[in-house]
């Protein structure tokens, strides 16, 4: 297994680790969503810069292309789950979905 495997494998189970964050019943963690969010804009960023500057060439890979659909991904479900666990929790646990 190469360290970009590891890297990547681990961008997976830290994702998966924010999305239990978030899920608790209750707890408003609109923060915590919308710090991952700047991860991945900031992740964009780079990417983006790499198509055009040379000093921002080691993000022109396809691996910083994985981790930013991860972390894009990762940032999506945890905001869902976020925003629908409050909206049971205001709603007293009737909204189904």
């Amino acid at each position: 297994m190469s360290w970009v495997e590891i890297i990547l494998l681990l961008s997976a189970v830290i994702a998966s680790a924010e999305i239990l964050k978030v899920s608790e019943p209750g707890v408003d963690n609109t923060g915590a969503v919308i710090a991952m969010g700047l991860v991945a804009v900031i992740q964009f960023g780079l990417v983006i810069a790499s198509l055009y500057d040379q000093k921002f060439a080691i993000f022109k890979t396809t691996e910083s292309l994985m981790m930013l659909i991860i972390n894009g991904v990762q940032t999506y479900v945890a905001f869902r789950i976020n925003s629908r666990s409050l909206v049971r929790t205001i709603a007293g646990g009737s909204v189904t979905g």
